[in-house]
């Protein structure tokens, strides 16, 4: 019997656009539209998924059951072991322009360069290795490129500790990506290849709503840990860089 009466209900969210583009926005970029991993290249502060956490097992459960579902031809799903919280997304070689690039880093620095500089001034950036994050399990929502959790700060001192944590860290290494304000924590559970029917998203929901029975308060509720600066060459593995 599941757990979650003291919880917010969990639901299917659709966040896509009304008028959506050919195809959904990872495609072509991030993964090829049979699901196979393109080279995405850039860092990123995150905060892992635990694996001892409960959480961790309730979501790969959740992933076999999509992978068995016929709803995930349409879907790139990603690998438990690559679940994450973005606290602040700082280069990506696809966005080389002022703005989503560092501003005291050359437009034309390779990767690797992007790496070292970020991993350096990161060391400049006093207090993140004390800080951690409680956040509850929000609803599931698609949009027009991915499916992914919704994670909610479990106070609003949290939030706004978190809010003001990422003015900080883009301030500090001279980046500010469009939608940086209203950005939403989120735990991403899969690219989409094409675009969800109302069918789809009802088989969607089922799943969800199986899973949801078995959601305790434990597992709904986490404390994420000290955030890390990480590398990713793909959507499937981020690679601690400090």
């Amino acid at each position: 019997m599941s757990g979650t009466s003291d919880l917010s209900p969990i639901t299917l969210s659709d966040h896509t656009a009304a008028r959506k583009p050919a195809v959904p926005t990872g495609i072509g970029s991030k993964f090829t539209a049979d699901g196979r991993a393109l080279i995405y290249r850039g860092n990123t502060i995150l905060s892992r998924l635990p694996a001892a956490h409960p959480l961790y097992g309730w979501v790969s459960d959740f992933l076999d059951s999509l992978r068995a579902n016929p709803v995930a031809a349409k879907l790139a799903v990603l690998p438990a072991s690559s679940m994450h919280m973005t606290i602040l997304g700082i280069a990506n070689d696809a966005m080389r322009s002022p703005g989503p690039w560092p501003a005291d880093l050359a437009m034309d620095a390779s990767m690797d360069d992007c790496d070292a500089f970020v991993r350096r001034r990161l060391g400049q950036f006093p207090g993140i290795e004390q800080l951690h994050f409680d956040m509850r399990l929000g609803d599931l929502v698609i949009d027009n490129a991915a499916l992914g959790f919704h994670l909610i700060p479990r106070t609003a001192e949290t939030e706004a500790q978190m809010r003001a944590l990422r003015n900080d860290l883009a301030s500090h290494f001279q980046v500010r990506r469009p939608g940086h304000d209203g950005f939403q924590f989120h735990l991403g559970i899969a690219y989409l290849r094409d675009w969800l029917t109302p069918d789809d998203q009802q088989a969607l929901a089922r799943i969800l709503a199986s899973a949801v029975e078995r959601l305790t308060p434990q597992a709904a509720t986490i404390r994420f840990p000290t955030p890390e600066l990480c590398s990713f060459q793909t959507m499937l593995e981020y690679r601690t860089l400090a």
